[in-house]
């Protein structure tokens, strides 16, 4: 068995070491969600979503082989999808969509996999259904505001027919499933169609587009229909949880993977393809390479990315700048400081700090350590709205960093 498999193991162990990698460490910094799990370091945090990245790719293999009965094809698609960037990146953090991935390839791995495959799209069609009519507080309030611009141009009986509750939720899922048939999404990073205040991580390699196509006309009847199905799946799951969860379109790989497997097969095995696929795995190299060297150097990130890197840096220099007792005052605005605070600096160390809105300027007591907040287009009713002219002689800047995705500079000081 072990003899048998070995190609496979030696596939899974790579991949293992290559994840393992400065898991913890990179990317820089933790998500809200990830710092309310409460574990003892981010390697720890990270850890579960490593092992079910490897359990993924396994049971991936494993229904190819059922599926399509070909070592070949099984092996090079879990190759394929284990260098992935949407997959290597879900194995390291925090994310919904690697359980659901490995949940779902468990399902594919069962004996009546089909019929349970139909069953699942039909509950997924009804629920997604049933999502158009739960009006949430903020589709209600998008639409009352909708409603009063159309008010000033058309008569009342318009607003009521043209905007409404049904047809704004209508549209809305309607995106996220547009969203999701967005080929750009998959293979251009940061393409000119790039959702504002949605995550834009990397997905696929724009070479892997090339074989996935020649793959698509290679594959029979049969097998188009099962891959259609788990596309329309995790695209349906992605319509329902909304376009700020795409990552659970991460499922979508089991079939870009399979077509692309399919592909680079039908190029090997005649020498007068090969060239062809010699020029194709260039450009791969070549963006697989450019990739890991982003990624290490923790410059891939996006602006919308949900890890908060700058409160490594801020709960250090806490840390480090705090006297014996010292009372800290942390401006809630920040953005939920707290859970943050309370990772990195544990709860025995947190005694004497305070997390809430504050100006500096009504402190009745004004002794202790400030960590507060300057946005990057202050207006004068900013508390340290004149920090940045030298305005300020009060107030002695410790420490300062900007914090990119919130748009805002973090200031630690004390009054003197």
């Amino acid at each position: 068995m072990i003899k048998r498999n070995k190609f496979i193991l030696i596939v899974l162990f790579l991949s293992a070491i290559v994840r393992l990698i400065g898991l913890g460490l990179y990317p820089r910094g933790l998500s809200l969600s990830e710092v309310k799990l409460f574990f003892l370091t981010p390697f720890l945090v990270k850890l579960p979503f490593f092992a079910l990245g490897i359990i993924s790719l396994y049971l991936f293999y494993l229904f190819l082989i059922k599926f399509t009965a070909n070592k070949k094809v099984s092996l090079i698609a879990t190759i394929i999808l284990s260098l992935t960037p949407w997959h290597f990146e879900l194995s390291r953090v925090y994310s919904l969509a690697m359980p659901f991935l490995t949940l779902f390839l468990l399902v594919l791995n069962a004996r009546n996999f089909q019929k349970i495959l139909i069953f699942l799209l039909s509950i997924l069609g009804i629920v997604y259904f049933i999502s158009i009519f739960s009006f949430s507080d903020k589709l209600r309030t998008k639409v009352d505001a909708q409603r009063l611009n159309v008010s000033l141009i058309s008569p009342p009986i318009a607003t009521e027919i043209f905007v409404n509750k049904l047809t704004v939720s209508f549209q809305e899922k309607l995106n996220t499933l547009s969203d999701g048939l967005d080929w750009g999404m998959y293979f251009f990073n940061g393409h000119p169609r790039e959702k504002w205040g949605v995550e834009e991580t990397q997905k696929f390699f724009a070479a892997t587009l090339i074989f996935i196509i020649i793959g698509f006309f290679l594959a029979d009847k049969k097998k188009i229909v099962l891959m259609i199905e788990i596309f329309c799946f995790f695209l349906l799951l992605s319509g329902i949880f909304g376009k700020y969860d795409q990552h659970l379109l991460l499922g979508t790989g089991i079939v870009f993977s399979f077509f692309a497997s399919l592909a680079f097969l039908f190029l090997w095995e005649d020498k007068k393809r090969r060239p062809l696929l010699f020029i194709l795995s260039i450009f791969y190299i070549f963006e697989l390479i450019y990739y890991g060297n982003l990624y290490f150097k923790n410059l891939g990130e996006s602006r919308f990315s949900p890890r908060r890197e700058i409160y490594l840096d801020i709960t250090e220099k806490v840390k480090e700048l705090r006297k014996d007792n010292e009372r800290v005052v942390v401006n809630s605005r920040l953005i939920d400081p707290e859970p943050f605070f309370r990772f990195y600096l544990k709860d025995n160390f947190l005694d004497g700090f305070e997390f809430r809105e504050f100006n500096i300027w009504r402190e009745n007591l004004k002794d202790g350590l400030f960590v507060d907040v300057l946005p990057d287009d202050p207006g004068p009713s900013e508390p340290l709205y004149k920090l940045a002219t030298g305005e300020i002689d009060v107030i002695d800047i410790l420490f300062s960093q900007k914090d990119q995705g919130k748009n805002q500079t973090v200031y630690l000081y004390r009054y003197q």
